[in-house]
């Protein structure tokens, strides 16, 4: 499966707000697919895999990065979270702000905008 516009905009934004991180995400990104979208009714998870012969993050913490994203259809928008696990991104989540239902999104086909973004390290 390809990205979605969001996910490719908030793994940009995301990885940008990483600079010690940078060449590495970039390198994981460039070098991942994504194996499973789950709509949950009240957001999404991306499940990603990495090669392995991608370069390996070096913190501890899960989440890498968060940002928050207004979203066409969803009141107050959508916080987003890049997680990994033993070095390599492996997760996207992205979550309502407020009990808004995301069962009748299509994610391919969102209005957004990325509007703030931080490093969790």
């Amino acid at each position: 499966m390809k990205f979605t516009n969001l996910e490719n905009a908030g793994l940009s934004r995301m990885i940008e707000a990483c600079p010690e991180a940078r060449p590495t995400l970039e390198m994981q990104v460039a070098n991942a697919e994504v194996v499973k979208r789950e709509n949950t009714g009240v957001g999404f998870f991306t499940t990603l895999k990495v090669k392995k012969d991608a370069p390996l993050m070096t913190q501890s913490k899960s989440d890498v990065a968060h940002a928050f994203a207004e979203v066409s259809g969803i009141e107050n928008g959508m916080g987003i979270i890049l997680f990994q696990a033993n070095g390599l991104i492996d997760q996207i989540e992205f979550w309502t702000v407020t009990p808004a239902r995301t069962d009748k999104l299509d994610p391919y086909d969102l209005e957004f905008e990325i509007k703030s973004v931080e490093s969790a390290a």
